[in-house]
């Protein structure tokens, strides 16, 4: 329109849109030019962050101007996050010590679905243990700080969720970055291969002896002496 708001039949250019979340697109994203025709564009526009108060904004050099402010709703819950309790990639953990999570209901653009309520179930990709298995009810479509705890050892693992009672790879779920779980403090010694019975006295009785934790995990940092001693009190 000019100045005096009528509506300029003449102008078949292309105008720039933009938005207050930064991600409306025309077509396909990243698409930020409308076509006028006849001084009018009629078209679909699209907005992909879910926000309250959204205006959209057409430019043409100096002149620009902006749409009523609007709501945009979060999608339909297509999968989730999972990070670490304080947000951000899950560092690496110590076996059997408890870490907390965070783990999101989101939309196929990332954005949260609050109203999610449900609960999801949780695996590791390497098949091992951990615990709890179920995430319990979500709040807006988050729960936050949720305690795990991982007694196995080993590199490489993920978090995986699945929506509660669904299979993961398809149905709606998620999977945290990967990180390592290092063995616990040592709290065992394990005799894999025991004494032969009956030895012969002075000797060699071979045996393999396993640092462990708790867990039963092998400590494979433990590079360090260890006494031994026998109920003869002549074991060397």
């Amino acid at each position: 329109r000019d100045a005096n708001n009528n509506l300029i039949t003449s102008y078949n250019t292309d105008a720039t849109i933009s938005d207050t979340t930064g991600t409306v697109y025309e077509s396909v994203a990243g698409d930020t030019t409308i076509t006028f025709s006849g001084g009018i564009y009629s078209g679909n526009l699209h907005v992909t962050k879910a926000q309250a108060g959204v205006t959209i904004t057409v430019t043409d050099g100096a002149i620009s101007d902006g749409s009523a402010a609007f709501t945009v709703n979060p999608g339909v819950l297509d999968h989730f996050s999972v990070e670490a309790g304080a947000g951000g990639a899950i560092g690496d953990q110590v076996a059997g010590t408890a870490f907390d999570i965070d783990i999101t209901a989101q939309d196929a653009y990332d954005n949260t679905v609050t109203g999610f309520t449900g609960e999801v179930d949780l695996s590791l990709s390497n098949a091992g243990t951990i615990n709890p298995t179920d995430s319990g009810v979500f709040t807006a479509g988050v729960m936050n700080n949720l305690s795990v705890t991982i007694p196995g050892a080993d590199t490489g693992v993920t978090i995986r969720v699945v929506i509660d009672g669904g299979t993961y790879g398809v149905d709606e779920d998620g999977e945290s970055n990967s990180f390592d779980i290092a063995p616990g403090a040592l709290a065992q010694f394990t005799f894999e291969t025991q004494p032969g019975d009956p030895s012969v006295a002075g000797a060699d009785i071979g045996v393999v002896v396993w640092a462990r934790d708790a867990n039963n995990n092998l400590i494979t940092s433990y590079n360090t002496d260890a006494t031994i001693s026998d109920t003869t009190g002549t074991v060397y």
